[in-house]
């Protein structure tokens, strides 16, 4: 069963059609891999696969090891741990139990900054998320550290699809012409974030479609800008908010959007391997 996106996708519809497509996703998602990573750091990455998984009732693993990356967003505080779970679950060779995140965020499966120093192989990852995933019976999101290394790599290679973010700027298409010529044949997907439509962006919007139509590489609805994103305190996904506020409308608007293509795309390919 393929979920529809309604014509008229707007206020507090948009929360509704949210709803529904966490619990299509949690039915037809299941042990479904999405990935989102990218060549360069900065491009909201980690908030991104954070809305997805919400939107999508996911799984949330994180193997960004940075503090700017999803499980600090989300309240987990590596300071106050003394141990890594994602790490924990690799030595162990057990599936990991996600912290769960109730209503208001997704389920999380975190790593912490000892990852960095100690990143299993791209085959241990990906085998290792490929349990996981079958383990859990639930669609899985996996939020990678930004640029070359094993666990994004082992990420990507158990993925049925790989969204890549891209804000506009010249080093920005420079890094998305690489990624998408080094994953030549990887099922991705670009998913244009911060938009503004301004003179000045124009020729990044147009080296956007360049890229998509010389690797094949399909485009996500866009992600516009909105100022008060980037200093929300909120340790909560934007798209879980129970009415809709106008100042949000546009934002939930487009994850929303952006969540639906990611879903159709991964079940084709998971169809298209059957």
């Amino acid at each position: 069963m393929v979920i529809e996106l309604p014509a008229d996708l707007s206020g507090d519809e948009v929360l509704r059609f949210i709803a529904k497509l966490r619990w299509w996703a949690r039915v037809n998602l299941r042990r479904v891999i999405i990935v989102v990573a990218s060549a360069k750091g900065g491009v909201g990455k980690s908030t991104i696969a954070t809305e997805l998984a919400y939107c999508l009732d996911a799984v949330l693993v994180d193997l960004d090891w940075d503090d700017g990356g999803a499980s600090r967003a989300l309240g987990w505080l590596h300071e106050q741990r003394h141990r890594s779970p994602l790490l924990d679950a690799l030595d162990s060779g057990r599936t990991p139990r996600p912290i769960r995140g109730g209503a208001s965020k997704p389920d999380l499966v975190p790593a912490g900054p000892t990852l960095e120093a100690n990143q299993p192989s791209a085959d241990r990852m990906c085998k290792a998320l490929i349990q996981w995933a079958a383990d859990w019976d639930r669609p899985v999101v996996v939020d990678t550290h930004p640029g070359g290394n094993a666990p994004a790599d082992g990420a990507k290679a158990a993925a049925h699809l790989t969204v890549t973010p891209t804000t506009l700027g010249l080093k920005q298409m420079e890094a998305l012409n690489g990624f998408a010529e080094n994953h030549d044949g990887y099922n991705l997907m670009i998913a244009p974030n911060e938009i503004v439509y301004q003179v000045w962006a124009d020729p990044h919007l147009e080296r956007i479609a360049q890229i998509a139509k010389t690797y094949e590489i399909p485009v996500s609805s866009p992600i516009p800008e909105v100022k008060w994103l980037r200093s929300r305190k909120a340790r909560t996904a934007v798209c879980s908010v129970r009415t809709m506020p106008a100042s949000r409308e546009e934002l939930i608007t487009a994850y929303a959007k952006v969540a639906h293509q990611s879903a159709l795309r991964a079940l084709q390919a998971t169809e298209d391997a059957a």
